[in-house]
């Protein structure tokens, strides 16, 4: 803070000749203690007695009456060191010495310097998107066990990442899916550590193994059917890229209708359809390409395929199925219904139980047979005879009805009838194998005597 001292020494000593009142309120004097006259000599105590001791002077607030006006301070306004502990300035707020210069440019030149580094790092670091396009089929690898009926597709597929951002990411991992006909066929994770620099692009390939078998091995007949030319499937895939980048990872999400061929090797890109949360379907130019090929060979062949077989053509969104497909099918041409799993027939009318019901039962639903009298369990395998077969009787089906098979010396519906060889005449009972029950007066083997 400045000072001038003259205007203070003058000031204090106006203010101590008009009160003296104050000046007795202050601490008792002390004679050692010398006082700064506006010359800048000291004085002894004597001197400070006529004038007012300038030092014990009370801190009080001057106003009304006993104020004193100070004039204006006039010089340089600095203190001499060493007697900056000893001297206050009274400096008025106006004083334009106070104001600190360029404090206002200053301050406009850091705020803008502070919103325009702010605005950067915001625009640079703030997280953009990561696309994700499915490229297509690279290559399908297909195996067949005959025996067990089964189809194996190793189905190799490219992905397409871009990187939006102005930092660098890196992809993690890659989780697939494959889904056939509302059942999934092949899962696959792949690890692995690409990394995408800013406002770039990369390609990645990953193979999904798969497996057409079980429930649906009708397919091992259309996938090696001689009479088709192109054994087209349509498979949906599921993929899932998880990137991160400054240590904050987050996942991108895929599904997409896949053109896929079943009867022999390729390398050849199919068409397909991207999905996204709505089930907005749009086929591109190739895809249609290829299914025109597919039904042209399919007709061409002269097949006799039913309506309604669990195959996954492309959907007809124009199609028009009288009478309308049930249990969820989906009609995909005109009178040719696509059945959910565990239906069959033209109109998707018959369930579907795999395996299939035994010994004459009837598939009531997917998985659920109705049995005929005398068999039991999930699909009608086990046979089961009313009241049992006793003496050792096995109960087995004979031409869709459960019976017992007696033994040689048995016989009746439960093998509860023993047989005597021999015969029981005159009214006699066989009661064991080879043995009469005599009425009163009649004995022998057979009752004859």
């Amino acid at each position: 803070m400045a000072l001038c001292s003259c205007c203070l020494l003058r000031c204090v000593q106006r203010a101590a000749a008009m009160g003296k009142f104050n000046s007795h309120l202050a601490h008792p004097k002390d004679e050692s203690q010398d006082a700064l006259t506006a010359s800048g000599e000291y004085r002894d105590g004597e001197e400070d007695e006529k004038n007012g001791d300038v030092s014990q002077f009370p801190y009080v607030e001057f106003t009304g009456r006993d104020s004193v006006t100070c004039p204006t301070c006039q010089g340089t306004g600095r203190i001499p060191r060493g007697q900056e502990n000893q001297l206050v300035a009274l400096i008025p707020y106006s004083d334009q010495r106070l104001r600190p210069s360029r404090t206002k440019l200053y301050v406009t030149i850091s705020v803008v310097l502070c919103l325009l580094l702010s605005g950067l790092a915001v625009f640079f670091l703030f997280p953009r998107s990561i696309d994700v396009s499915y490229v297509g089929v690279k290559s399908a690898y297909v195996s067949y066990d005959l025996e067990k009926r089964i189809v194996y597709l190793n189905i190799t597929s490219t992905l397409n990442i871009t990187n939006n951002n102005y930092y660098t990411i890196s992809v993690t991992n890659i989780t697939a899916q494959v889904q056939f006909s509302k059942t999934v066929i092949g899962k696959a994770k792949f690890n692995n550590s690409s990394v995408i620099i800013p406002l770039d692009e990369r390609q990645i390939d990953y193979t999904v193994p798969t497996t057409i078998a079980d429930e649906m091995s009708y397919m091992f007949d259309y996938c090696t059917l001689p009479t088709i030319k192109v054994h087209n499937i349509v498979v949906m895939m599921q993929v899932t890229v998880t990137t991160s980048y400054f240590g904050h990872a987050e996942q991108v999400s895929q599904e997409m209708y896949q053109y896929v061929d079943c009867g022999g090797n390729t390398t050849s890109l199919h068409g397909h359809v991207q999905r996204n949360k709505t089930p907005n379907m749009g086929f591109g130019a190739l895809g249609l390409t290829v299914l025109l090929a597919a039904m042209v060979a399919l007709c061409s062949a002269g097949s006799d395929a039913p309506r309604g077989v669990a195959v996954g053509f492309v959907f007809d969104t124009k199609a028009n199925c009288e009478p309308a497909c049930k249990h969820g099918g989906t009609c995909i041409r005109n009178n040719t219904c696509f059945c959910s799993k565990g239906y069959e027939g033209e109109t998707c009318q018959y369930a579907n139980c795999y395996p299939k019901c035994k010994n004459g039962g009837m598939c009531l639903r997917p998985g659920k047979c109705r049995c005929p009298p005398g068999f039991g369990g999930k699909y009608c395998h086990k046979v089961t005879c009313d009241g049992g077969c006793w003496n050792g009787g096995e109960c087995i089906p004979v031409n869709g009805v459960a019976k017992c098979i007696c033994p040689s010396s048995w016989t009746g519906s439960r093998c509860q009838e023993a047989i005597c060889p021999q015969g029981c005449g005159n009214g006699g009972i066989c009661v064991a194998p080879g043995i009469c029950s005599c009425p009163e007066g009649w004995l022998g083997g057979a009752c004859h005597t």
